[in-house]
């Protein structure tokens, strides 16, 4: 009886060394992630706010027409964006932005793409900018911390 309960707590010790050790395995944290989801002419976004770092974007386009995702920090309002001349698309050089790659580009109505992209703390302004989509509200602001 001595012997099985030596056993038991062997046993018990060596499932919490096992269980603590899972917990910590990896070198690096995990990606966070986020889902974006695109139509006609609105990006949602399953959250406004991410933890800094290396962050996993998919790009779910449930439109009628394909999509992109591009990426700008910026301090400016979502809604004044520097506009290429024409006025049609965001000048991606633009003063006040500042554009990340990868973008997440031509996502076919009906299918997603996924990108990996280093967010460091700050204020982010995910659009679509195919002519015309931004200017009738395809964007929304991120927050990373």
């Amino acid at each position: 009886m001595h012997m099985s309960r030596h056993v038991r707590g062997s046993l018990l010790a060596f499932t919490l060394v096992l269980a603590a050790g899972s917990c910590s395995s990896g070198s690096s944290p995990k990606a966070h992630s986020v889902n974006v989801g695109q139509k006609e002419f609105s990006l949602s976004v399953s959250s406004r706010s991410v933890a800094a770092g290396s962050v996993t974007v998919t790009v779910d386009n449930k439109g009628a027409v394909t999509h992109e995702l591009v990426v700008f920090r910026t301090a400016l309002d979502e809604n004044s964006l520097p506009l290429e001349a024409g006025g049609h698309k965001i000048d991606e050089e633009g003063a006040g932005i500042t554009h990340l790659d990868p973008e997440a580009e031509d996502v076919a109505t009906g299918s997603s793409k996924t990108i990996t992209i280093d967010l460091p703390p700050g204020r982010y302004v995910f659009v679509c900018n195919i002519e015309d989509h931004y200017k009738q509200g395809m964007h929304t602001v991120v927050t990373s911390s």
